[in-house]
């Protein structure tokens, strides 16, 4: 049987990572919107830990041990 599927468009979006996220991966999110949309779209971005560059290549470091 042949679906019909609707996308419709969104305004909101929340996005939350389990473990660490950063500010990169927040900036990449409201670059897609922007650049994708002709509406304004609003992403609420979170995380359990905020991490910078310097913590991330500590805990690589610590899952090499």
């Amino acid at each position: 049987a042949n679906v019909v599927r609707n996308r419709q468009g969104f305004n909101d979006a929340i996005v939350f990572m389990i473990g660490g996220g950063n500010y990169i991966e927040y900036q990449n999110l409201q670059d897609y919107a922007k650049i994708r949309s002709t509406t304004t779209k609003r992403i609420i971005y979170g995380c359990t830990e905020l991490v910078n560059a310097s913590q991330f290549l500590e805990q690589l470091a610590k899952l090499g041990q």
